[in-house]
This record gives C-alpha cells, structure tokens and sequence, in this order.
C-alpha cells in the first residue's frame, strides 16, 4: 500500500509541474502582450493595418518563439502538439493587447481625452499653415494643433471664454482673425502658438461669413450687409475704412483685386487698390446660390449651392467668363482644389470629388456618388496628401488623397479617420481570433 500510495504521489506532483508550466507559458503570453502593445503604440507609432498585422504576427508567431528559448520544450515530431502551443494564452493574449493598446493610444496620443469627453468637438472652418492647423471649434472656441504626424496630431493650445462660439477662422502674420456666432471678430496674437493672446474685438449687426486679408486689411463677407473692410495696421484697435454692399457669402484677395460670391448675384470682381473707394469691376450673374470660391492662377472655383460648381476665367478681370460647371445632386458649400481635383463639400451629405482636368466638362470621379465622413463636412483643407475636413461634432477627419483621379474604392479604402486603431480593427481582431480558435477546436474534435 505504501509504494502504491508513494507512485500516487509522484504521480500528482508530475501532474501538478505540469499545470504550472502551462499556467507560466500563459502569463509569460499576457506579459508580452502588454509590453509589445507599449512598444508599438509609443515607440513604433502603428495605426490601422500595420498594427493590426503588427498584432498578429505576435500572436501566431510568438508562441513558438516561447515554447523553444524560453520553455526549451523538446521537439519530437510525432508528440508535437502545435495547436496546444498555439491556443494556450491566446485569449489572454489578446484581451491584453487590445486593452493596453487602446488605453495608451487615449491617455499619451490623445492627452485631451477628458475634455474632449466634457466638450465634444464642434469643428465649423479651418486654415492651415505649415504644419499647424487653426480650428474654430464652435463652443470649444479657437484651437491650434500640429499635424506633423496625421495620426497623432498634437494640440498646441485652445482659448475659449463663456458665450464664445467659433465660426470663422483667418491667420495671417502671425495674427489671428476669428469670427463668432454673436457677430464679431476677435483678433489673436499668434506669436507663440501655445498661448494665443486677446488683442481686440470688432462688433458687427450681422453674421461673418468669410474673413480674408491683406498686409493691413481684412476684409470682412457680413451676408446681408455686405463686405467690411478693415484696418487692422493696430490689431489692438481694428476700425472700418471701406465697405461694398451685397450679399457676400465668401471673399478672397489677391493684390489689389478682392474677388466676392454674392449669394444672388454671382461673383463680383472688385478693385480694392483704394480701400476707402472700393470699385466694382464686374459682375457674372451664375446659377445657384454662390457659397465659397477657391481660386487657382486665374480660374476661379465656385461652391453654387445646389446648382453645385462653376468655374470661371477671369484673366480679364472687367470681363470674366464661365468655362464649365458641374451639376450636383447635393448642396455645395465649400470647395478646395488640388492640382486637376476639386473636392466639394456638401454638408451632411458629403464631399464630392471632381476631376478638373478639363475645365469645360468637371467629371466626378466617383461616378455622382459622395463621400461621406462621420459628421457634417463643413469646411476643407489640404495637407500634403491628405483632404483634411471640418467634420462638425466629429472633429478633424483626414482623408489620404492617392491620386488625382482615384478609382472609387481606393478613395474609400484608404480613408484615414480620427482615430487610426479603434473600433473598426477591435472587431476585426476579435473575428480574425475568434475564427483560428474555433479551427483549432474543429481540429481537435
């Protein structure tokens, strides 16, 4: 009885080594899991598909990297059990990884985290330069960020006072030109873009609708009441020296020639030589409601509302005349243009992208289908080989731009969203797993 009681024993204790070496190969997995998750979100900064892949191989190859200089299990082919290699850990691993990941992508890529929770975005219009992008953020007020690295843009600084509703937004020489929801224009010094500063305000009867500038003048689109035009040669003490009447929706100046979409009348084309005495050149009656221009050389982008965009040549500037429009199914209020492309934005309906390589007969590349990004697509952008957009509540969306005429799928596929590993690549994650373990169960059985 003694010697069987004995074998019994060796028996369990043999039994239990072997527990604890499976148990051990497990939290070795789960350990590596999380330190492989620090390493590619802080040190090798992977987002989408290659921290998917990233991810992967880890979890398929790194459990024989283990069992063989870690473990130093023996191999004997015919005892060789992969699939029990492979699925211990597999879901520790997984959950680890996913969970690390995710909160060390919001709390060190995303520092703001907690105030965006508070103060969701509410991304109304949007300048860039450089590298730095000027936000006007609706109730979030004025925000600056740094795009250097699309996929993890870094916030520089915000100002944002009670009552203060961001709309509009113009940098120029370090000045900074914002216009809110109660009518008025307040001036930033912008020297250090970590600290904007208040230097004044300027009040108007009217909603701002468009803001852009020249050496000491701004001018100002205010609907109904036309264009202002300021001095602002003392930003501290901005005053009126000029003024256009109309409907002006949109303004842009270049030398001494303001270039205005009226919401009514079409495009205007002013001399603003004599600020005081501005003359009105021409005017080209057009189709829609005119919203935003865009100008390249001498063509002239318009953004028409529901007739949606016209383009214009006004290398003669007393006699512009209309080259091409394009018919939308949407409603038109913004537009960029980048080389032979022009992207329309149409509200909650989304962005349009137009080949205009041929400036008599604008083709959409998608075939009159939109794009649509999460939120309500207000203002656009161009950095480097991203179309970057005021996406209202949803914030900053970048859009990866291969190549000037696109097929539609490889626009969709290679769109970029706020967050680059969310969940999008958890579920495909979990389904990617989900399935190899349940092949591995299906073996066994």
């Amino acid at each position: 009885m003694y010697k069987v009681k004995t074998k019994e024993k060796v028996a369990d204790i043999e039994k239990k080594k072997e527990i604890t070496k499976e148990e051990k190969f497990y939290w070795v997995r789960v350990a590596v899991a999380a330190v492989s998750a620090l390493l590619g979100v802080l040190v090798f900064k992977l987002v989408g598909w290659w921290m998917f892949l990233y991810m992967m191989l880890l979890l398929l190859g790194w459990p024989f990297i283990q069992s063989f200089l870690i473990f130093k299990l023996p191999y004997q082919k015919d005892k060789w059990d992969w699939k029990q290699i492979l699925k211990t850990g597999i879901g520790g691993h997984f959950f680890t990884f996913m969970f690390i990941s995710t909160i060390c992508f919001t709390l060190v890529s995303y520092p703001a985290w907690d105030d965006q929770l508070s103060n969701p975005a509410d991304t109304y219009d949007i300048q860039i330069e450089g590298n730095m992008v000027y936000i006007a953020d609706g109730t979030n007020g004025f925000v600056i960020l740094d795009i250097t690295n699309p996929n993890h843009r870094e916030l520089m600084s915000s100002y944002k006072i009670d009552g203060l509703n961001a709309q509009k937004i113009f940098v120029a020489d370090d000045i900074g030109y914002l216009a809110d929801s109660n009518n008025s224009i307040l001036l930033f010094d912008l020297s250090d873009e970590t600290n904007p500063i208040l230097l004044s305000k300027y009040q108007y009867s009217n909603s701002i609708a468009s803001i852009s500038v020249q050496g000491n003048l701004a001018y100002v689109a205010i609907g109904n009441e036309g264009l202002s035009i300021l001095d602002v040669s003392t930003p501290s003490n901005p005053s009126q020296v000029g003024k256009i009447d109309g409907s002006i929706s949109d303004v842009v100046v270049i030398n001494n020639t303001a270039y205005l979409t009226d919401f009514n009348e079409g495009l205007k084309i002013v001399n603003v030589s004599d600020a005081t005495h501005p003359i009105i050149m021409s005017t080209l009656n057009l189709e829609g409601q005119m919203m935003d221009l865009e100008i390249s050389d001498s063509i002239i982008f318009i953004a028409a509302g529901e007739k949606g965009m016209h383009i214009v040549n006004s290398s003669v500037l007393d006699s512009p005349q209309l080259l091409g429009s394009y018919n939308s199914t949407a409603n038109a209020s913004s537009i960029v243009v980048n080389g032979e492309s022009a992207y329309l934005s149409n509200g909650e309906q989304g962005i349009s992208f137009i080949d205009i390589s041929d400036l008599s007969n604008p083709v959409n590349i998608t075939d009159d289908k939109l794009y649509n990004t999460i939120g309500p697509a207000y203002d656009l952008a161009i950095y480097n080989d991203y179309l970057v957009v005021a996406d209202g509540t949803k914030g900053l969306t970048l859009i990866y731009l291969p190549e000037p005429a696109a097929e539609p799928d490889e626009i969709v596929a290679t769109a970029n969203k706020t967050i680059p590993f969310g969940w999008t690549w958890g579920i495909i994650s979990l389904i990617t797993v989900t399935s190899l373990v349940s092949a591995i169960k299906k073996r066994e059985n």
